[in-house]
């Protein structure tokens, strides 16, 4: 179904760059090197990846397909996540203390985000509502949506604290995009699992905050077999 070219040098070339990047700086709000890194994403494509993605796929029993694209936990994770059909979809996940970046290569995709509060104001927030002692939902304002086209070199950056829970849906058949974490999981033991939530306002307003519902996951997801990079020499 996928088919791959024998060598990846454009790819190599953008992650030996990423990988010095993230030795280099400490995510802590700066932006200098999320500009650089959004501007090696942008020339991201299946080109540039050597690889091949199906217009349309069989029946499959799983939402969404995904491999790595190099694994190097530590610093940072890359990987491709591809949608068999329209309306297949990653619902509102967050990455806590990740730096996101996502840069589509097929179809088209709506990415929907939100922000969690500060402590203070969450807690603010809590008080008014009388939802102090309710560790099930949480508080977090409304980002907007973002419509990505495979012919679109816009990256989106979900940063740590700025629409750091997102969900990612397909909207013309097969949808793929190319996925970007710092640091990678391994740099905290496995700790930093992600949390899945739902929204029951169907029409959110940016700017306003609404109480996400946090949920278990229950994404059908299913191998994207892909030639993984075993070093950036």
């Amino acid at each position: 179904m996928f088919e791959s070219g024998a060598e990846m040098r454009p790819i190599i070339s953008i992650l030996r760059r990423i990988s010095q990047i993230s030795d280099q700086f400490h995510f802590d709000g700066k932006e200098n090197f999320r500009k650089e890194i959004t501007t090696l994403l942008s020339q991201i494509n299946c080109k540039t990846l050597e690889i091949q993605l199906p217009s349309t796929m069989p029946p499959l029993p799983v939402q969404v397909l995904c491999g790595n694209v190099y694994r190097n936990w530590s610093k940072f994770d890359s990987g491709i996540f591809a949608f068999p059909k329209t309306g297949d979809k990653l619902p509102l996940h967050d990455h806590p203390k990740m730096e996101g970046f996502i840069k589509i290569i097929k179809g088209k995709l709506l990415v929907t985000s939100f922000s969690l509060l500060d402590f203070d104001e969450e807690r603010k927030v809590r008080e008014e509502n009388g939802e102090e002692k309710n560790q099930r939902i949480r508080p977090a304002k409304f980002q907007g949506t973002h419509l990505l086209d495979e012919t679109s070199p816009e990256v989106i950056c979900l940063n740590s604290t700025t629409g750091n829970i997102h969900s990612i849906e397909s909207l013309d058949g097969v949808g793929a995009f190319f996925d970007l974490l710092i640091p990678g999981y391994d740099q905290f033991d496995g700790a930093v699992p992600c949390t899945y939530y739902q929204c029951n306002e169907q029409n959110p307003t940016v700017g306003k905050i609404y109480w996400l519902q946090i949920i278990p996951d229950s994404t059908l997801m299913g191998e994207l077999k892909l030639p993984i990079i075993p070093n950036l020499d």
